[in-house]
Parts: C-alpha cells; sequence; structure tokens
C-alpha cells in the first residue's frame, strides 16, 4: 500500500509528463509546411528527447519533488499575516508557474458541491436533538425524522 507522500509523488510525477508532453510537442498546425520534412536523418536531439521518454518516471519523480520543494520555499519566503485568510483559488492563480501541482491542487481543494435537502436534513436533526432530547438514541432520530418527512403521506 502506497503511502500519502508516495502518492502524491506518483500522481504528481504523472501530471509532470503529461504537461511536458503538451508542452514539448508541437502540432504539425504549429510549423510551417517550409520547415516539415518528411525524411529526416536523425540527430543527437532525436536521440536526447528519446532518452528522455524513456527514462521520463525517474525525471517525472524527481521533478516532482522539485516542485514541492519551490512550492515550500514560496510559503516560507512568503511569511505574510493574512495567509490564514487567502482563499486557495487566489492563491493557486497567483502561482500558475507551478502548474502540474496547480493542478493537483485545484482538483483536491476544490468545495464539494452540497444541495439544500441535505443541509435541510442536518437542520431538522438539530431541531430534533436539543439540550432537552439530548439522550435520544441514533435510531430514535432517524424515526422521528422519517415520520417528520412522511407526515403528509400519512395525514
Amino acid at each position: 500500500m502506497l503511502s500519502a507522500k508516495d502518492g502524491v509523488r506518483r500522481e504528481l510525477g504523472s501530471l509532470i509528463l503529461d504537461y511536458n508532453n503538451k508542452t514539448d510537442a508541437p502540432s504539425s498546425d504549429s510549423i510551417p509546411k517550409s520547415e516539415q520534412v518528411t525524411t529526416k536523418k536523425p540527430g543527437i536531439s532525436d536521440f536526447l528527447k528519446q532518452r528522455r521518454t524513456e527514462s521520463g518516471v525517474p525525471n517525472a519523480a524527481a521533478s516532482a519533488v522539485n516542485i514541492l520543494r519551490m512550492y515550500m520555499e514560496i510559503e516560507i519566503d512568503s511569511g505574510r499575516e493574512d495567509r490564514r485568510t487567502e482563499v486557495a483559488g487566489t492563491y493557486w492563480k497567483t502561482n500558475k508557474h507551478l502548474a502540474p501541482l496547480n493542478n493537483m491542487a485545484l482538483k483536491y481543494l476544490s468545495v464539494p458541491a452540497t444541495s439544500v435537502p441535505s443541509k435541510r436534513m442536518f437542520s431538522t436533526s438539530g431541531y430534533f436533538l436539543s439540550l432537552r432530547r439530548n439522550r435520544l438514541l441514533g435510531d430514535a432520530v432517524d424515526q422521528l425524522y422519517f415520520i417528520h418527512q412522511n407526515c403528509d403521506l400519512i395525514i
């Protein structure tokens, strides 16, 4: 089983590989027709590019560690007092240069959607559990809530 640290490294490494593949590979639309060559003699750049893609996982893991270190240095160097009240989305908009970490943070730090019925259920259950009724068991609260929700069907 992976530890959380290893899981973050692995996911960030895969995000870095995806990010590098998107930024390194120019599309055929962006290259002018005069520069597109159908038969090309392999050179040193082709060899290095192939070598980089073959050994991409260790490089991605090393890049993940470097990006996390950059993030930690930003956190230490900033030293601002308003860090506690800063919104996560605003922070990651200003720090887009940590692109793969930015994508991962927005994935895991986003606010989950809530629905009105679930909030309504908790507030209604709060009416049943007051200071006077603090010894009600969970089953009794469930039954009271069920009756409350379905009383219009009974009557």
